[in-house]
C-alpha cells in the first residue's frame, strides 16, 4: 500500500462508526474486502443448484429462486422439512490482490454462521463452526493466491447434528427430547447454540434455518486492528460524578505502544494516558472522568425525558503519528435493580430505578420478528419499535428462545427510549455441560456483552428463559436421585460460566439467572427456589388458558409481571393476515357481543386466520387496563408486508384519544368501523391500518356492554366454493341416471357383486367421514389433535371386528338371521316374463326391475294404449300411468329421497366453506353413498308403478334438491358456524350407513345359497368397506400435504 494513500475503514455497528487514518507513518495501513452479496448454493448430492444472496439463508434462497413457495402458507413448513436433513454448500469465487496479501495479516471473518459448518478456502479447511451467536475469523494470508480464490462454506443439517449431540450424551438425558407432537418441530435443539425456536415453539412453525446470515469479509493490516470500542458510563453517588469506563478490543501483530487520547468535548473533558498493546487479541481498559463543572444530560426511557447523546473520540498516536481514531456514541443513564423488605409483605421488592427514580415498566415480550433473520429489513425494524413506543411501552424483554437482536434493533431502542431485558438464548431446557459446549457458550457470552453493553436501553441482564422453574417445578419428571446432578449442571452453566462472564464484562447493570426468579431469594436457595413463581419475590410468568383477561381480579399480584399471555380456544400459527372482508365478516357477527370477553364463542374463521384476527384486535387492547408492572406477551412480523401479531399485548397507560365515531354515539360495527376510516375496499390490513381504528376500538373496550345485533349483510363469497359446490353435487346428481344406463346390466349374474362392493363403499366412507370429520367438525376440535384420529381408528375397528367375526361365525355354523330390510327385493314376485313393458325380475341373483306393483296378487298392465294411458295430462316422453294409479310409496321415495339429498347439498356447502379438501371428502362419501341409493330408488318407482320416463323425471325431480341444500349449505356456513350442519350431516350419515345401506348388503348376501359364492360376497363386502375408510382415513391424516385449490 502506498505511503501517502490513506486508508480508511467504516465499521457500522452499536451506533458506532469507526474510522482509521493512516498518516506518513509506514505499516499502519488496512483494507477490508467485502464478500456480501452473490454466492452460489447447491445441496449435497448437487441436484439443487442456485444463486444466494449472503446475508441469508437456504430457505430464502430457495424461495426467491421459486424452488419453493411461501414457507408461511399452510402446511409448508411441514412440506418443506427436508431442507433442514440436507446439507448444503455455500460458494464463491473472489479475487485476492498482491496488495492484500502484502499485510502481515489477514483474516476471513464470519459475523454469523448459522449453524454447523466446515469452511473451505482453495480446497483447504479453515475452520470449523459451531454456534449460531459467535463471530469467527481464520488467518488465510498464507492461503490465498494471486488471482481466483475459491471459498466454501458447508453446512450440516442442524437437525442431525443435534440428533447426533445428544447421542453421545449417554450418561444420562438432558431433557426435553422433543417438542410436544402437535408443534411438528423438530428433537434435541438444547444440544445445538442456534435460535432454540427454529426448531419450533408453541407460537411459531419449525425452520431449522442454515446460512451465512450476517457478514463475511477480508480484514487485512499490518500493525494492529481496533476491533471494538465499548463504552459504559458509571456514577459514583457519593461524589456526584460521571465517568466513563472505555473499553478498546484489539489485535494487535505484535506489542506496540500508544498514546491514547479520549475526548467528549461538548462536556469539557480530554484524557491522554499512555498503553501497550500486546501481540493478540486483547481487551484494554480506560476510564474517563467526566469534568465536575459540566451539565451531563441524561438518558430517560419513553415517557419520562429526552435521551440526548455525546461523542466520544479516541485517538492512537504512536510518538507524533496518529494511527487510529475511532468515534461513538454515549449515553449517561444509570440503572439499580431494588430488592429489599416491604413493610407489611413477606418477600421482597422488585422494581427497577433508572437515573435514582422508580420507573413503571409496561411493555411486551419480543421475539424474532421473522423465521428467517435476512428478511428483518431496517424498516421492519423501525415500524415494530415505533408501534410499541405509539403503544405506550417503554420496555421490551428479548426472550431467550429467539436470537440476540442486530446491532439496529438496540441503536433504536436507545434512540426511543424502550428499555431492553436481555435474556441469554436458552428456553425452557436442560442443557449440556461438556467442556467443549461451555466453551463455546463462554465465547458466545463474552462477544455479546462486548457487542452490547454501550446500549443504555439495556437495563439487566438474564441467563435464560424458564429454565429455574423447569427445574424447581419438574417440567420434566426427572427422578429424585438424579435432581442434584441437574442441579449441578444448572448453576455450572448458568452462575458459574454465565453470570462469572457477565460480571467481569460489565458491572454496570444487575445480572439474573432466569426469568421467573425469586431473585436475591433463589440465591439464597442455591439459585433454584422452591416456587420461582412465588408473586413476593423477582419476577413472575403468568398463563391462563380460560379466565376472562378483562376482569383484573383474574391477575396475580406480583412483584414483576415480566411474561403473561392469555390464548383464545382454537387459535392456530399465523399463515398471513386476512382481507378486510374476511375481518369484517367474521367480526360483525360477535363484535356487538364483546369480542374481548369469555362469553363471546370463537368465531367460525378459517384456522390459518382465526389466531391473527384475535391478535390483531388485541392490537387494540393495549390501554384497556393498568395491570401491575409487567411485560405482556410477545411482539413478532412475519414479513415488511405487516404480517404482524401481537402475543397477548395487553397492558400500559394511555394516552390515546378515545373519540367516538360521528353518527355512531356507541356500539358501531366493525364494518361501520372500516368504513368510517376509509377502508371498506382495501384488500389486505396493514399495521397502518391497525394504528388507525385502533382508537375507534379502544372506544368500544370502554363502554358498556353493547347488544348484539345481527349484520346487515351477507358479504361476497369466495366463487371458487360455489364453482366447486355445484361441481360435486353436479357430480352426485349424475347417479339419478344410473338406474337407466344399468339396466341391460342388472340380469348379469356379476352384478350383484359390483353392487355389493358400492355399498360396501359407501357404508365405509359414510361412517368414516362422519366420525373422522363431520362430527369433529361439529364439536369444533381438530381431528389430528389429542390423538383423536387413532380413537376414531378403534371406533371403527370396533365396528369391523364385530361385523368380520359374526359373519365367519355364520357361515361357519350356516346360520342366517333375517333382519333388516332391502330396496332390491319384494315380498312376493310375480311371474317371469309377466310384464309387457320388457322390464324384467330378479330370478337368483338377478335384481327385481318392473314397473308395476309386485304384489304377486295383481295382473300386469294390458298395455300403454289402454285408457289409462296418463299421455293426455302428461308430457308425451312421460307417458305411463296416470299419477293416481302409482303407488303411494313412490311419492314416499321421492320426497324422502328429495329430503335426503337437500341434505347431502346442505352438508356439502358447509363442508366446502372450511375447506376444499373437507369438501371433496365429504362429496367423495356421499358420490359412494348415492351410487347403490340412487339405483335402489330407481327400481322402487318401477316397482311402484312408473314407467322407465317417469322414474328418470322423478328420481331427476328430488335430486334437483340438491343443489338448492348446496347454497343454504355455503351461506350459512360462511356467514355463520356451520357446527350445527355437520352434526345433522354427521347423524344422518351413520344413520344411512348403518341402519339403512348396511342391511341391504346383508340381504344381498342372504340371498346366496352357496357357501364359496357367500365367502366371495364377504370379502366382496370387506374390500368395500375397507376402500371406503381407507380413503376418508388418508384424507383426514394426510390433510396438511394435500393442496386442491
Amino acid at each position: 500500500m502506498s505511503n501517502n494513500r490513506p486508508s480508511t475503514l467504516i465499521l457500522h455497528g452499536n451506533g458506532i462508526v469507526l474510522c482509521w487514518f493512516l498518516a506518513v507513518l509506514p505499516g499502519f495501513g488496512s483494507e477490508t474486502v467485502n464478500l456480501i452479496g452473490k454466492w452460489s448454493l447447491s445441496n449435497s448430492d448437487g441436484s439443487v443448484f442456485l444463486g444466494a444472496e449472503v446475508p441469508g439463508c437456504v430457505h430464502s434462497a430457495l424461495r426467491q429462486q421459486g424452488f419453493i413457495k411461501d414457507p408461511y402458507y399452510r402446511f409448508n413448513d411441514v412440506s418443506y422439512r427436508w431442507i433442514a436433513f440436507d446439507n448444503w454448500t455455500y460458494t464463491t469465487t473472489f479475487n485476492a490482490s498482491a496488495q492484500l496479501r502484502a499485510n502481515q495479516r489477514v483474516l476471513l471473518v464470519f459475523d454469523g454462521v448459522d449453524t454447523v459448518a466446515s469452511i473451505w478456502l482453495n480446497g483447504i479447511v479453515i475452520g470449523k463452526t459451531d454456534n449460531m451467536f459467535r463471530k469467527y475469523d481464520f488467518a488465510v494470508r498464507d492461503l490465498l493466491s494471486d488471482g481466483d480464490n475459491v471459498l466454501k462454506v458447508s453446512l450440516s443439517s442442524p437437525v442431525l447434528y443435534a440428533s447426533e449431540q445428544r447421542k453421545a450424551h449417554s450418561a444420562y438425558r438432558v431433557p426435553p427430547e422433543c417438542p410436544p407432537d402437535v408443534q411438528k418441530g423438530e428433537c434435541h435443539v438444547n444440544f445445538i447454540r442456534k435460535e432454540q425456536s427454529s426448531f419450533s415453539w408453541d407460537w411459531g412453525p419449525s425452520f431449522p434455518t442454515m446460512g451465512l446470515w450476517k457478514g463475511v469479509r477480508l480484514e487485512a493490516f499490518d500493525v494492529l486492528q481496533l476491533i471494538r470500542v465499548s463504552s459504559v458510563p458509571l456514577h459514583n453517588l457519593s461524589l456526584s460524578q460521571w465517568r466513563v469506563q472505555v473499553e478498546l478490543l484489539v489485535d494487535a501483530v505484535q506489542t506496540t505502544n500508544v498514546q491514547v487520547a479520549f475526548s467528549m468535548p461538548e462536556l469539557d473533558s480530554e484524557q491522554i494516558l499512555p498503553t501497550q498493546f500486546l501481540p493478540g487479541k486483547t481487551r484494554n481498559i480506560f476510564t474517563l472522568n467526566i469534568n465536575t463543572s459540566s451539565h451531563v444530560k441524561l438518558w430517560w426511557p419513553n415517557g419520562h425525558g429526552e435521551r440526548p447523546s455525546y461523542r466520544l473520540t479516541v485517538r492512537g498516536f504512536q510518538g507524533r503519528f496518529l494511527i487510529l481514531e475511532a468515534e461513538s456514541k454515549v449515553y449517561f443513564r444509570s440503572v439499580e435493580l431494588v430488592q429489599e423488605p416491604v413493610l407489611g409483605s413477606p418477600g421482597l421488592s422488585f422494581y427497577f430505578r433508572i437515573n435514582g427514580k422508580p420507573i413503571f415498566l409496561k411493555g411486551s415480550n419480543w421475539i424474532p420478528a421473522h423465521s428467517f433473520q435476512d428478511r428483518v429489513s431496517p424498516a421492519v425494524l423501525r415500524n415494530l419499535l415505533r408501534s410499541a413506543v405509539q403503544a405506550n411501552m417503554n420496555a421490551l424483554r428479548v426472550w431467550g428462545g429467539g436470537v440476540y437482536e442486530q446491532d439496529l434493533f438496540y441503536s433504536l431502542c436507545d434512540e426511543m427510549g424502550i428499555m431492553v431485558w436481555q435474556d441469554f438464548m436458552f428456553a425452557c431446557a436442560m442443557y449440556p455441560t461438556e467442556e467443549d459446549f461451555m466453551q463455546t457458550v463462554r465465547d458466545e457470552v463474552v462477544q455479546q456483552v462486548q457487542r452490547l453493553k454501550s446500549h443504555p436501553c439495556i437495563i439487566t441482564w438474564s441467563g435464560n428463559n424458564e429454565n429455574e422453574a423447569a427445574l424447581a417445578t419438574d417440567w420434566f419428571d426427572i427422578p429424585a436421585s438424579q435432581r442434584p446432578t441437574y442441579l449441578r449442571d444448572y448453576v455450572a452453566l448458568y452462575v458459574d460460566n454465565i453470570r462469572a462472564v457477565v460480571q467481569e464484562e460489565d458491572q454496570s447493570r444487575p445480572f439474573l439467572v432466569s426469568s421467573p426468579t425469586n431473585g436475591a431469594g433463589s440465591e439464597r436457595q442455591g439459585w433454584v427456589a422452591a416456587d420461582p413463581y412465588d408473586p413476593h419475590y423477582g419476577d413472575t410468568h403468568f398463563y391462563s388458558y380460560s379466565l376472562d383477561c378483562w376482569d383484573w381480579r383474574t391477575f396475580p399480584r406480583t412483584r414483576f409481571a415480566s411474561e403473561f399471555r392469555y390464548l383464545r380456544t382454537g387459535a392456530t400459527t399465523v399463515i398471513s393476515l386476512p382481507t378486510v372482508n374476511t375481518t369484517r365478516t367474521e367480526t360483525s357477527r360477535c363484535y356487538d357481543r364483546r369480542l374481548y370477553t369469555s362469553t363471546c364463542p370463537t368465531p367460525r374463521i378459517p384456522r390459518r386466520h382465526s389466531w391473527i384476527l384475535s391478535t390483531s384486535l388485541r392490537l387494540c387492547r393495549l390501554s384497556a387496563s393498568r395491570p401491575r408492572q409487567s411485560f405482556t406477551g410477545e411482539v413478532r412480523a412475519r414479513s415488511s408486508r405487516a404480517k404482524v401479531a401481537l402475543w397477548a399485548l395487553s397492558t400500559g397507560s394511555s394516552t390515546t384519544s378515545g373519540r367516538r365515531l360521528p353518527g355512531h354515539p356507541s356500539c358501531p360495527s366493525a364494518e361501520q368501523i372500516l368504513s368510517h376510516f376509509g377502508l371498506g375496499n382495501v384488500s389486505e390490513l396493514t399495521v397502518g391500518h391497525l394504528g388507525t381504528i385502533c382508537p375507534a376500538v379502544l372506544t368500544q373496550v370502554l363502554l358498556p356492554s353493547c347488544p348484539f345485533t345481527e349484520p346487515k349483510a351477507v358479504q361476497p363469497l369466495d366463487y371458487s366454493v360455489w364453482g366447486y359446490g355445484f361441481l360435486a353435487v353436479t357430480v352426485i346428481n349424475l347417479a339419478s341416471l344410473l338406474g337407466l344406463f344399468l339396466i341391460p346390466f342388472t340380469k348379469k349374474p356379476y352384478f350383484p357383486k359390483v353392487l355389493t362392493y358400492f355399498i360396501g363403499l359407501a357404508i365405509g366412507t359414510l361412517f368414516s367421514n362422519a366420525v373422522l370429520q363431520l362430527i369433529p367438525e361439529a364439536l369444533g376440535f381438530d381431528p389430528k389433535s389429542d390423538n383423536y384420529v387413532g380413537n376414531a381408528v378403534g371406533i371403527f375397528g370396533g365396528f369391523y371386528m364385530l361385523f368380520f367375526m359374526e359373519k365367519v361365525l355364520k357361515m361357519a355354523l350356516r346360520v342366517d338371521v333375517e333382519h333388516g330390510h332391502s330396496h332390491f327385493a319384494a315380498a312376493e314376485l310375480p311371474p317371469e316374463n309377466s310384464f309387457p313393458n320388457g322390464d324384467t325380475v330378479e330370478t337368483k341373483d338377478s335384481i327385481v326391475l318392473t314397473n308395476t306393483a309386485a304384489t304377486g296378487t295383481g295382473s300386469p298392465e294390458p298395455n300403454l294404449t289402454s285408457s289409462r294411458d296418463g299421455s293426455g295430462v302428461m308430457c308425451h316422453w312421460l307417458r305411463g300411468k296416470q299419477i293416481s294409479d302409482i303407488r303411494t310409496v313412490a311419492w314416499m321415495i321421492t320426497l324422502s329421497d328429495a329430503l335426503h339429498n337437500f341434505i347431502d347439498g346442505l352438508a356439502i356447502g358447509a363442508s366446502f366453506t372450511v375447506s376444499v379438501l373437507t369438501g371433496f371428502s365429504t362429496s367423495t362419501a356421499i358420490v359412494c353413498e348415492e351410487f347403490p341409493h340412487e339405483l335402489g330408488d330407481f327400481v322402487i318407482l318401477l316397482n311402484s308403478g312408473m314407467s322407465v320416463p317417469q322414474a328418470i323425471f322423478f328420481n331427476l325431480l328430488s335430486a334437483v334438491s340438491c343443489y338448492v341444500g348446496l347454497g343454504f349449505g355455503i351461506l350459512l356456513g360462511s356467514n355463520f358456524a356451520p357446527n350445527a350442519i355437520f352434526a345433522i350431516a354427521g347423524g344422518m350419515f351413520l344413520y344411512i350407513a348403518l341402519a339403512d345401506m348396511f342391511p341391504e348388503m346383508e340381504n344381498i348376501l342372504r340371498e346366496q345359497k352357496r357357501t364359496s359364492t357367500k365367502i366371495i360376497f364377504f370379502l366382496i363386502q370387506n374390500a368395500g368397506l375397507l376402500t371406503g375408510f381407507t380413503i376418508i382415513l388418508l384424507i383426514t391424516v394426510f390433510a396438511g400435504n394435500i393442496n386442491l385449490g
